[in-house]
């Protein structure tokens, strides 16, 4: 399954990414 070549699946840990990394952060 080629699911994490979709666009909205990388957008999907895009935003995920950036939420852990504001966390993170505070």
């Amino acid at each position: 399954m080629d699911i994490w070549r979709t666009p909205p699946a990388k957008l999907a840990y895009f935003a995920l990414s950036m939420t852990f990394v504001s966390l993170w952060v505070r």
